[in-house]
Formats: structure tokens, C-alpha cells, sequence
């Protein structure tokens, strides 16, 4: 226009999501919520004082929980769990439930034969579950 002032008009262009990067930053914001309203909606209201978080990750958590029965309140909140992978022998085979198996948004039990005994959380990404096998989290170190 003049010496002092200058017109700029910036033209937004279309975006490709064609990146794993840009997809996962939907994908675990998505999580996210998901996990929040969870522990909001189902775990607060249902132990109140007796849960608490013991590890969290991006895209998943461990939590404690004082109750007389766990098998029983797994079951019980069966509708926003995937509990396909429950086998019948084991101790939460009676929650067994093929209906949420594979489903997106659903939570799954990364061991769901496993009893878990112990839990070392040193900082982020540096963990260590124990129960009759050591499952690794992040940089922790096998046991020898």
C-alpha cells in the first residue's frame, strides 16, 4: 500500500495426514480422554478413596484398588473392558467375554493370565511389574 504498511494474506493449505506422527497424536489424545473419563466416571465412583494410581503411561495405567472381590467388579464393569483374552482356567476366566474383543476405545489387559505382585515405578518409562514372571515397561532391566 505504502512505505509503512503491507497487506499479507496467508492461505491455509491442505493438510495430509500421511505421517504415523501426526495420526498418533490423534490416536493417544483420543486415549487420553478415554482414560480420564474412566477413572472419572467408573473407578472413582465405584471404590471413591479405595483406588489409586500406582503407574501411568501414555496409553495406559495401573491402578490399586481395595475391594472384597476384584473378579467380581471386573465383571461387573465387563462393558467397558475387552476381556476376550480372559482364559477360562484362569483366575479371571469367569469374566470371559468375546463381546469387546479387538474393539477400539475398549481397555485390555496386557496379561490377562498374570497376577501382578509387585509394581516398581521409578520415573517415567523406567517400571517394572512382577507377579510370577517380570514384565518389562520402558528401560527396566530383566531380572537374571
Amino acid at each position: 500500500l505504502d512505505g509503512d504498511v503491507t497487506l499479507v494474506r496467508s492461505v491455509r493449505g491442505k493438510m495430509l495426514l500421511n505421517r504415523p506422527m501426526a495420526c498418533g497424536f490423534v490416536v493417544l489424545g483420543s486415549a487420553e480422554g478415554i482414560m480420564y473419563s474412566f477413572w472419572c466416571g467408573v473407578l472413582e465412583p465405584m471404590y471413591g478413596d479405595g483406588v489409586g494410581l500406582v503407574l501411568g503411561d501414555t496409553g495406559s495405567f495401573v491402578c490399586g484398588v481395595r475391594t472384597e472381590d476384584s473378579c467380581r467388579d471386573l465383571c461387573s464393569i465387563g462393558d467397558f473392558m475387552d476381556l476376550s483374552g480372559c482364559e477360562r482356567g484362569a483366575v479371571l476366566g469367569r469374566c470371559h467375554d468375546g463381546a469387546n474383543g479387538e474393539v477400539p476405545g475398549k481397555f485390555s489387559d496386557e496379561g490377562p493370565t498374570a497376577v501382578i505382585g509387585e509394581v516398581i515405578a521409578l520415573r517415567p518409562g523406567m517400571c517394572s511389574i512382577i507377579g510370577r514372571e517380570l514384565v518389562r515397561c520402558g528401560r527396566a532391566e530383566e531380572r537374571s
